[in-house]
């Protein structure tokens, strides 16, 4: 993902069905500072990206159906967040 000028004003993004087992997750999601929602469905994670803590005004976000065990740590550094969706899971 290239850093461009317009990673902030980017206010939404699935990034669902995309393997994250062997990739990592993509560092410029840091610079999207205006992020309101992302879902992240069947992309097999087994964590919290820690690139998610940088996302402040990040409100809703969905994990569904990937291999986390647990939810902490980068999620609580989230103040606007409202909703978590966390479904079928390990």
């Amino acid at each position: 993902m290239a850093a461009t000028g317009v990673l902030p004003f980017i206010r939404g993004i699935d990034f669902s069905h995309y393997d994250f087992s062997s990739d990592s997750f993509p560092n410029a999601v840091e610079q999207m500072s205006g992020l309101r929602w992302m879902k992240l469905c069947r992309t097999n994670l087994d964590r919290v990206p820690n690139e998610l803590s940088q996302l402040k005004n990040l409100e809703h976000l969905q994990m569904n159906r990937n291999n986390l065990t647990s939810l902490h740590g980068e999620l609580s550094d989230l103040p606007c967040l409202r909703s978590v969706i966390a479904r079928h899971n390990q």
